[in-house]
């Protein structure tokens, strides 16, 4: 995994974004060793969840059903 393929540009508040869930637990300890604190955002279709607002869907992936990640400083 080429991590700096991942990197947010300019104007994203992320630090990465885009990350396959497959790669969680790799950035993870990634971010870990060197002693960052980060937040993990969850990305993925969000038709397929009904009985929630549009809002509520825009916002907010469950894990179960993400299929992308994004990194956020603490």
């Amino acid at each position: 995994m080429h991590i700096l393929h991942y990197m947010s540009g300019d104007g994203r508040r992320s630090i990465l974004h885009g990350i396959p869930m497959q790669y969680l637990d790799h950035v993870r300890q990634l971010f870990a060793n060197d002693g960052y604190r980060i937040r993990i955002k969850y990305r993925g279709p969000r038709a397929m969840d009904t009985g929630r607002s549009y809002y509520a869907r825009k916002g907010t992936c469950l894990k179960s059903r993400a299929v992308t990640f994004a990194v956020y400083k603490a």
